[in-house]
């Protein structure tokens, strides 16, 4: 290989070639720096800078004792997309994203629940439990509760990978004019652990998302993702969003 001042930057652009090429597989162990060493015909002073370069990055992952590893892509999620779902708003690359229901039934909303729609009373909603996943690999489950009020039949319209944003918005007609949104890091209870093959001791993102139509809540959910193989995005476009104050109030949706 040619001599160059920025040699380890050539090293760098041909490993995440071979990486996106398939030589080099997410998960897998490259060669090691001596056998790098002899691939590039560099030293092994340059291909540590270069490993190092990529780690930092997030390309790469080095395990003292084990070696160097190609890092699992991280799928970007941009949480403040008013007129997208979680998997809308899911850049899945080359990978299948599929999105289970677990559970769907009309239940009587509990005061919290109620009292977030605006009703004092007793009144129905749609509770839907979908499952997230990345191929085999869950990623995320989500709570969404759907008033019977706004969207009746709703209940015989969702289905397995069924976007319930475009299904609200092109059959029901209504048109999103204000969301928020609160993100947190919680340990799972014991029913998201079990959805999302993690331990509850684990850490996972919590999302609460309230979106309102010109006058009224239309939509709440509460969803998790694993902390692992997400990165969280944020769009903001600052001529066209009003910023303001809203609280979302405490809904208890295991009750």
């Amino acid at each position: 290989m040619e001599s160059s001042a920025y040699l380890y930057d050539q090293i760098r652009i041909m490993i995440i070639k071979m990486i996106e090429n398939g030589e080099f597989r997410e998960g897998e162990k490259i060669p090691s720096e001596l056998e790098l060493g002899e691939l590039f015909g560099a030293s092994r002073i340059t291909i540590r800078r270069a490993v190092k370069e990529l780690a930092d990055e997030g390309v790469l992952r080095i395990v003292r004792g084990k070696g160097t590893f190609v890092e699992k892509a991280k799928r970007p999620v941009r949480i403040l997309n008013l007129e997208e779902g979680f998997t809308d708003g899911l850049q899945i690359g080359n990978h299948q994203v599929t999105k289970v229901i677990l559970e769907k039934k009309i239940i009587t909303a509990n005061k919290s629940l109620a009292k977030l729609f605006g009703q004092e009373g007793a009144m129905e909603v749609l509770k839907l439990v979908r499952i997230i996943r990345e191929g085999d690999r869950p990623i995320s489950v989500d709570y969404a509760f759907l008033p019977i009020s706004i969207y009746p039949d709703i209940e015989n319209l969702v289905a397995d990978n069924v976007s319930t944003f475009r299904l609200i918005n092109q059959h029901f007609g209504i048109k999103f004019k204000k969301a928020k949104k609160e993100v947190e890091i919680v340990h799972p209870n014991d029913e998201v652990a079990k959805h999302m093959n993690v331990s509850p001791l684990d850490q996972v993102v919590q999302i609460r998302k309230i979106i309102w139509d010109e006058s009224r809540p239309v939509h709440f959910s509460q969803y998790y993702l694993r902390t692992d193989g997400i990165k969280l995005s944020i769009d903001i476009d600052v001529d066209s969003n009003k910023l303001e104050s809203v609280e979302i109030p405490n809904v208890d949706i295991w009750g």
